[in-house]
């Protein structure tokens, strides 16, 4: 999956009862709500909504389910479900039904003294799988209730539509209705609603310590993103984050166990996403959709630096390389700096030149890895040595053989190796060698 990131946002502090400043000393309208656009990579259709939980009781059900249990409502709730049913099947379906009968939802608190409305809606929720409400239904459903209601024993029946739907129908409807309310609906399948277009479920304060780092007024909750990944994408999918950030989305993504990948600039690149998705890694991270998705650590990443831009302008307005690039020369600068001959092996590239014969030196301007550094260790013979000079290495490079020594190049020299100034000299090596003197 590629998702493409816009300003990713939701409802602002008013939707969660925070008061702003700025709205109440200015008297400003206060902004609700910001834009997000989601999407498969098929397009729009068939995204994997999750329905979000009621915040209140729904008032439409309050007819309560009596004379059955919930292991016999359950059951008859598979059958009504099943695509693939017999005529026995259906038989039992119809045995549950005759035993059912219906009483006030009131029934619930009785016994149970004075209630206040936040205590009988946790009663409902709790016996949501026995209370229910009647609703009218299809014509062709309707037709086949008036078929075998008076063929029927007890208050209640299935009926089978020409589609092979399944309803559960109250016997003792007006028939003289055109639309009779006559098909129960149980509660707890209805305890979620569609979230819609606008999400005010989901918290967007208090936010500074999920995972584990700081990002003032940058940070996205981890529940917004799990909802996105989630409706956008499937497990092993691979998800893109050009704007890495604090690298929520990553921490998302990888305990939602999907790839992916994060762009960043920042110096929180460092500082703030690599620790944060370590964190995750290494199971240290409880916090954010932790419990929801049971992550307990696990997995890995790579990290890669750019290089720098290939091209840059000079005084004159024109395109030139740009100076970093020139590989050679650095080499050549470093070799003549750290007293070997600059003199490339035309097979093996970490030997760019030699003290002895059996000494050598290799320069790079890429992230020296522990691997990277296994792989030549295994080229070299026992008896040579070799000084690698990097601009940045893992520490688990320092030390780890005894015939490859590591360090950082030089910043200075870095700045001698410009090609590109308008100013520059071709006698660099020279101008390097002085700088030693001095």
């Amino acid at each position: 999956m590629f998702m493409d990131k816009y300003d990713i946002g939701l409802t602002h502090h008013e939707a969660t009862g925070v008061k702003m400043a700025h709205v109440i000393n200015k008297g400003r309208i206060p902004k609700l709500k910001e834009y997000l656009i989601v999407a498969r990579k098929d397009g729009i259709k068939d995204l994997n909504v999750e329905k979000i939980p009621k915040d209140e009781w729904d008032k439409e059900y309050k007819l309560l389910v009596e004379n059955v249990t919930k292991e016999e409502i359950n059951e008859l709730k598979i059958i009504i479900d099943n695509d693939d049913f017999t005529e026995d099947d259906i038989l039992r379906a119809d045995e549950i039904c005759s035993k059912m009968t219906l009483s006030s939802i009131n029934k619930l608190f009785e016994g149970k003294g004075k209630l206040t409305n936040s205590q009988k809606d946790e009663i409902k929720f709790e016996h949501a799988w026995q209370i229910v409400r009647d609703v009218a239904t299809s014509g062709s459903a309707r037709k086949r209730a008036d078929e075998k209601r008076e063929i029927v024993e007890g208050g209640f029946f299935v009926v089978v539509t020409p589609k092979r739907k399944k309803y559960i129908i109250k016997k003792d409807y007006n028939i003289e209705a055109s639309q009779p309310r006559i098909k129960l609906l149980f509660a707890d399948d209805y305890l979620t609603i569609h979230p819609g277009d606008f999400w005010q479920d989901i918290k967007t304060t208090g936010l500074d310590n999920e995972g584990g780092i700081d990002f003032k007024k940058g940070k996205k909750p981890e529940e917004l993103i799990r909802r996105i990944i989630k409706m956008s994408s499937n497990e092993g999918d691979l998800v893109l984050d050009s704007f890495l950030g604090s690298g929520t989305t990553a921490s998302v993504a990888h305990k939602m166990k999907r790839k992916w990948i994060g762009i960043e600039m920042g110096p929180h690149c460092t500082s703030h996403a690599m620790p944060r998705i370590q964190n995750v890694i290494n199971g240290d991270d409880d916090q954010g959709i932790t419990q929801k998705v049971s992550w307990q650590g696990g997995g890995g990443f790579k990290f890669y630096t750019l290089a720098p831009s290939l091209l840059k302008k000079d005084k004159f307005d024109n395109w030139i390389i740009e100076p970093t690039l020139n590989a050679e020369l650095l080499a050549s600068a470093l070799a003549k700096q750290e007293a070997f001959t600059y003199f490339p092996d035309s097979e093996l590239f970490w030997k760019q030149g030699y003290s002895t014969e059996n000494d050598f030196i290799f320069t790079t301007t890429q992230f020296v890895t522990a691997d990277f550094l296994d792989k030549i260790h295994d080229e070299m013979k026992e008896e040579e040595t070799l000084l690698v000079c990097a601009k940045s290495f893992q520490e688990a490079c320092k030390n780890r053989y005894t015939n490859i020594s590591i360090k950082k190049i030089p910043q200075v020299l870095l700045g001698k190796c410009e090609f590109g100034k308008d100013d520059y000299s071709l006698n660099i090596l020279e101008e390097i060698s002085e700088d030693d003197d001095e």
